[in-house]
């Protein structure tokens, strides 16, 4: 069987999962991880956004801040950078409840390295999200984009956000 096939055939299971909260197939972090790693990033990357947007999903910061939760050291540092240039650098400096981010990034810092990640709360990563989408619409594409490059972290979003990605991706390959 070719891989268009595989996918295929997996990606059926998801095509009429759709926004709905219904049960997500057997497998869904399995199928997803198989899938990520094939299908264009750029498609994963909108199935991720859509999952993001979705009123079925908890909102954008707080599923960024799960994110950060179940990345290693330097995905950890990857998205808070993704977020941290979504915001100019330096305007993350003044959010409110991010004071080791503030810390972090005094002396005109604006990359957080993996062993400076991994003293951030995941609280404060929520509070970066939600100042990055206020501030600039576009940090949902860019955090969903990184997202794409890192399926092991997007399963970390549970299984209905994964039913979300994997009925996106279905509907595009």
């Amino acid at each position: 069987m070719s891989l268009t096939n595989a996918l295929t055939d997996i990606l059926e299971k998801y095509r009429d999962v759709g926004q709905a909260k219904a049960n997500p197939p057997a497998g869904v972090h399995d199928d997803f991880e198989q899938v990520a790693n094939n299908a264009p990033k750029e498609v994963t990357a909108a199935g991720v956004e859509q999952a993001f947007q979705s009123d079925q999903t908890p909102p954008f910061p707080q599923m960024v801040a799960q994110l950060f939760e179940h990345a290693d050291g330097s995905g950890r540092a990857g998205l808070l950078n993704r977020l941290l240039q979504s915001v100019g650098g330096a305007g993350a400096a003044n959010v409110p409840g991010a004071s080791t981010i503030s810390r972090l990034l005094q002396g005109n810092r604006q990359q957080v390295a993996p062993e400076q990640a991994a003293q951030i709360p995941p609280q404060e990563v929520e509070q970066l999200a939600a100042h990055a989408q206020s501030r600039n619409p576009a940090a949902v594409s860019e955090v969903s984009r990184f997202a794409s490059e890192h399926p092991g972290m997007v399963k970390g979003l549970g299984m209905a956000a994964l039913a979300i990605v994997m009925h996106h991706i279905s509907r595009r390959i």
